[in-house]
Parts: C-alpha cells; sequence; structure tokens
C-alpha cells in the first residue's frame, strides 16, 4: 500500500493537466517505479542514453554539462516537475548533460518504450504528453529569450519571481551559472536588489 501512496502526487499532478480515465491511471500506476537518491548522486552521466523521465516527488535536481572545464547549469528540477535527459529520453541518443541530485529526492519514473505503449493505448494520456511537451517548449522558449533579451538583474528577479526558495536551496555558483553570469556579478545585483 505504500509503494500505492508513494506515486499519488505524481497521479495528482497528471489529472491536473487533463482530464485522464480511471482506466488510464491505473494502467499508468503498473508502469511507474519509485525510487529514492541521496544528495549529490548522478542521476545521469554524460554520455548515458537515458531511457526514463522522472517526476520530482520531493528534492531538487539540476542539469549542466561542462564547458572549457566549467560547469554551466541548464535547469532545475523542483517539486512537482519532470527532468531527465531529452536528448537520450526522445532521440535515444547519449546524453551532453549531466542530471544531478542536489537534496535527497524521491522520483517517480516511466521508462520510454512503456511510455510509448501507453501512448498508443490511452488517448487521454497522450493528450497529457502532448500538453506537458507543449508546456516544456513554452518554458524552454521563455528561457532562451531571457537569456537573450533581458539583463542579468531581470533574469535574477524573475528567476526569484518563479521560484523564490530556490536561493536558499542552491549554491550562489550555480545559481550564476544558470543565468549566464559570474558569481560576482550575482552579487553585485544581490547587493543593489
Amino acid at each position: 500500500m505504500a509503494f500505492f501512496c508513494d506515486m499519488e502526487n505524481f497521479i495528482h499532478f497528471l489529472k491536473q493537466v487533463t482530464p485522464i480515465s480511471t482506466q488510464s491511471l491505473e494502467a499508468v500506476r503498473t508502469k511507474l517505479k519509485v525510487q529514492y537518491f541521496p544528495k549529490n548522486h548522478i542521476l545521469i552521466r554524460e554520455g548515458d542514453v537515458c531511457n526514463r523521465l522522472y517526476f520530482i516527488d520531493k528534492g531538487l535536481a539540476r542539469i549542466f554539462y561542462y564547458k572549457d572545464g566549467k560547469e554551466i547549469t541548464d535547469w532545475f528540477g523542483t517539486e512537482h516537475t519532470f527532468i531527465s535527459s531529452i536528448v537520450g529520453f526522445f532521440a535515444h541518443k547519449p546524453s551532453p548533460h549531466i542530471v544531478e541530485i542536489l537534496e535527497d529526492c524521491k522520483l517517480v519514473s516511466i521508462d520510454s518504450q512503456e511510455l510509448d505503449k501507453l501512448y498508443t493505448q490511452y488517448h487521454d494520456l497522450e493528450k497529457a504528453g502532448r500538453l506537458l511537451a507543449i508546456d516544456t517548449v513554452l518554458r524552454l522558449q521563455a528561457r532562451i529569450d531571457a537569456m537573450h533579451f533581458e539583463s542579468a538583474k531581470q533574469r535574477y528577479e524573475k528567476l526569484l519571481e518563479q521560484h523564490p526558495t530556490l536561493l536558499n536551496r542552491v549554491s550562489l555558483g550555480h545559481i550564476a551559472s544558470y543565468l549566464g553570469i559570474t558569481q560576482v556579478t550575482l552579487s553585485r545585483i544581490r547587493s543593489k536588489s
């Protein structure tokens, strides 16, 4: 019974996206895997072909890569969001990114082939997947636009607005690299805010 309860936040999240039948929910429950990972665990390594999509029930993770020996943070995954290697999960190619657990995490995951089978059989699940994919693309586009058209200060303020607790949970180095600035610039912005 505990396993059933472990995935209820994910099921609740899914039902908020679009109406989903009881039959579809029961089918998806049988394919979900609940896992616990400690802080600093590397969930996906550069070069891995990741075939799982992870829903963060509790905890925090980040996606990053190395450029010229420096870590560049691309994305933060917070509670009730998804995280994976997009290249691995959708294109079945080696990931250029690394996914690191920043806080002890409880993750609910599903295999890409199992998800495809569910999409074929249950169109309400396919619709939910499509809507979630659209939401992700829109978020990525907003991030790209921010990096091109907003000042560092504007990006910082938007991050505070959208994720007010993130600064208490993540190192300033990770925040600075996510914003595309140095820690010195971040300190300057913070002192003026």
